[in-house]
């Protein structure tokens, strides 16, 4: 089993096979992007291989600790579907780019590795009806990193379980927080604003004031859309 991990890891960090060691980095650092690392994990899942929390994996001889406690049972490394909602005292905003190139294309998208490790199946069902499923694919990751940016308590779930949905108008949704995603042919662009839960008890709960933290949940979220807006033209402004 060894040997598959390290052709795998050797494939994704660039390090020769022979030369991997214990202090082999293999976090985001060094393969470069959030998109690799996912990709390397997907791919040893489809060796059979599975790597539950691997954002605090950061070198070699973590990744077979972490795999090695799997195999021994180690059942404090399960996740469950079912997250409590933490308190926050303030808004907190999330914001992510993606380069769409990135999301490979294939034949189909509901059994490859990547794509399952990374989207639910209703997501990877609502990308594939799109005109552009590439694209669709590399907004909802973005989002999906925004929500995790912007509520770091989540970081220790797949992202097949933040699972986004969406309004009949097609905008995106993920619990209580705010999404906005935009993209270009080469970039998707997603902003993620959560609200303290005392705004939203102020407004079920206070009638006369309701407008005012209406105001205010309004100016958080159209700031972070324009940061979100401004970023993309930059970057759009760079690729033409």
């Amino acid at each position: 089993m060894n040997e598959i991990i390290k052709e795998i890891v050797s494939k994704y960090t660039g390090v020769a096979k022979d030369a991997i060691t214990d202090n082999t980095k293999i976090d985001r650092n060094a393969l470069g992007s959030s998109i690799a690392v996912h990709r390397m994990y997907a791919e040893l899942l489809s060796n059979h291989i599975e790597v539950q929390n691997y954002r605090e994996i950061n070198d070699f001889k973590s990744l077979i600790n972490k795999i090695a406690s799997k195999i021994d049972g180690d059942v404090n490394n399960e996740v469950s579907e079912n997250f409590e909602e933490n308190d926050i005292d303030s808004p907190t905003i999330g914001i992510d780019i993606e380069q769409v190139a990135s999301f490979h294309k294939t034949s189909d998208y509901r059994t490859d590795s990547f794509y399952t490790s990374n989207f639910s199946q209703s997501e990877i069902a609502h990308c594939v009806l799109q005109s552009d499923p590439i694209l669709s694919f590399a907004g909802l990751f973005a989002a999906k990193e925004a929500v995790i940016k912007s509520d770091n308590s989540l970081r220790h779930l797949p992202f097949n379980q933040i699972v986004i949905t969406h309004t009949e108008s097609g905008k995106p949704i993920f619990r209580d927080f705010t999404l906005s995603i935009a993209h270009s042919e080469a970039y998707a662009v997603a902003v993620a604003v959560r609200y303290p839960n005392n705004l939203k008890k102020m407004q079920n709960t206070y009638l006369p004031e309701s407008n005012t933290v209406n105001n205010f949940l309004f100016l958080i979220s159209f700031t972070a859309i324009i940061a979100c807006l401004v970023l993309f033209v930059i970057l759009y402004c760079l690729i033409k």
